[in-house]
């Protein structure tokens, strides 16, 4: 069958380093303020969730990069896998995995530790940049026109 995806033991590679890749970051960044059940769960959802995106990369995009690469594909088969591929990208982003019947809870547990995680990383990083140059910001008061005004004026 010429043409056609074997797939072989570097797919099974990449998607086995990119889990362990999703595992060691999930256990090294996720407190305990992030998680609100068990690290076990955290865990094993970031697993799945590795997993499935994993597979992705090493099923969908790399044997249609490489097919790209070689020019054995015509150019409405590429932009039809493109394509699909960026659908299928979106839809694990939107959450697709965490409606799996068993494994679902697992996954929502990591996305919601990891999106804690990220809110506050952004709220440190917020206060760095507004630290010293609007106070009422950094005292969570709202900011108007005036009052950046009256600050800039010497």
């Amino acid at each position: 069958m010429q043409g056609f995806f074997q797939p072989g033991p570097f797919e099974a590679m990449v998607v086995a380093f990119i889990v362990c890749a999703f595992v060691a970051w999930a256990a090294a960044t996720l407190k305990a303020r992030h998680r609100d059940v068990g690290v076990a769960a955290t865990l094993i959802g970031a697993s799945v969730y590795g997993a499935v995106v994993g597979a992705v990369i090493a099923f969908l995009v790399l044997p249609l990069r490489v097919t790209l690469i070689n020019g054995d594909l015509p150019e409405w088969m590429a932009a039809v896998g493109g394509i699909g591929v960026f659908l299928t990208m979106f839809s694990l982003r939107r959450g697709l995995v965490g409606r799996l019947p068993f494994l679902g809870p697992h996954v929502r547990a990591y996305r919601r530790a990891q999106l804690r995680r990220t809110i506050e990383t952004a709220e440190k990083d917020l206060r760095k940049l507004t630290v010293g140059r609007w106070p009422e910001i950094a005292d969570g008061r709202e900011a108007t026109a005036t009052t950046a005004a009256a600050q800039q004026e010497p």
